[in-house]
């Protein structure tokens, strides 16, 4: 926290929820605060000076449930400093959400006196349940209180939100929270996805637009009769040049990036690129048909892939929607490292 008692946000990357301390630190799928100081002053109600000074260490630790609308809030508040007259703590804390959210045990532990070194930890739980087929932006929101027993000026409040917005939604199915200002990330390595992975890969480094990258996300289109349409036109009879499979890849399939899911999907076949990506003595390798060398300002490509690599990419984009729950419209990235 800063020096008003007002929470601070540090952008987060993916993984192990860690941050500086006094900030927030955020994942899709979970957000923390790291040691926040917080301090309680006793004054001399005559003179008004200093008498004495009492600090806590605040953490905190949370994870969003991506397949329910329910998740809790864990906290640790350890007493780091006793000075003067203030020889013990009372903390108590308590949370409250904003929109379609509830509070199960917004109390965390009551209060409970401390003294130096001791610490407390408890949880809160929120329920959030949108209407169907809604969304709601929930604001966890925080009060503590924090002052020595029987000493003036009693209570002091410290009071903030949040600084990040958990989302809820019962767009797809059931409900889920996660923290949608952190952009989900499709995660499709060569090593598992093949040649698959490699057309995408291909794509975002050779092509103008390089869809997927963090500069060029990709946008979900949940209308499955869009999702025909577009690869209609980008493999199959819609495109102006048909694909042709070929003999030396068994189960020859066209494979189209940016995805048919997307919006960006969905160009005349004709168009895009077309390659053929090969393993080759230990690394990949890309071959052009005749007259149709790429100048990398083409809007897609199109792959020859294994028809069961290009199923299995397609499942994986099919589970990360719901595991990550990209909602319609919402953009995403890909990875294709490892």
């Amino acid at each position: 926290m800063d020096a008003d008692g007002r929470a601070v946000v540090e952008r987060a990357v993916a993984g192990a929820c860690s941050a500086q301390p006094g900030y927030y630190r955020a994942d899709r799928h979970s957000y923390c605060l790291s040691d926040a100081r917080i301090t309680y002053t006793l004054y001399d109600p005559g003179s008004g000076a200093v008498t004495g000074v009492g600090e806590i260490s605040l953490s905190s630790y949370a994870e969003p449930d991506a397949g329910s609308g329910w998740w809790n809030e864990s906290f640790t508040a350890t007493v780091t400093k006793t000075e003067g007259h203030v020889s013990s703590l009372a903390v108590n804390l308590t949370a409250s959400c904003t929109n379609a959210c509830a509070m199960i045990n917004p109390d965390a532990w009551g209060t409970k006196v401390l003294v130096l070194g001791q610490s407390i930890s408890s949880h809160v739980t929120y329920s959030s349940s949108p209407a169907s087929g809604t969304v709601t932006m929930v604001t966890p929101q925080y009060s503590l209180k924090l002052y020595q027993p029987g000493d003036t000026p009693g209570d002091w409040d410290h009071n903030w939100s949040l600084p990040l917005k958990v989302r809820c939604d019962a767009e797809l199915s059931g409900y889920g929270c996660v923290i949608s200002q952190v952009r989900a990330l499709l995660d499709l390595p060569l090593s598992q996805y093949g040649e698959a992975a490699a057309t995408y890969w291909y794509a975002q480094v050779a092509l103008a637009d390089h869809w997927g990258a963090p500069d060029s996300p990709l946008t979900r289109n949940k209308d499955e009769a869009a999702h025909k349409a577009n690869r209609y036109r980008t493999c199959e009879g819609g495109s102006s040049i048909p694909f042709y499979p070929q003999d030396d890849i068994e189960d020859d399939s066209c494979d189209e990036y940016p995805f048919a899911g997307t919006f960006e999907g969905g160009t005349d076949g004709g168009l895009c690129a077309e390659i053929l990506p090969k393993f080759e003595q230990g690394g990949w390798k890309l071959y052009y048909f005749a007259g149709r060398q790429p100048t990398g300002n083409e809007p897609c490509v199109r792959g020859h892939v294994p028809l069961a690599k290009n199923e299995k990419a397609g499942g994986k984009y099919g589970n990360f929607v719901k595991a990550e729950r990209v909602l319609d419209t919402e953009k995403f990235t890909v990875s294709l490292e490892g």
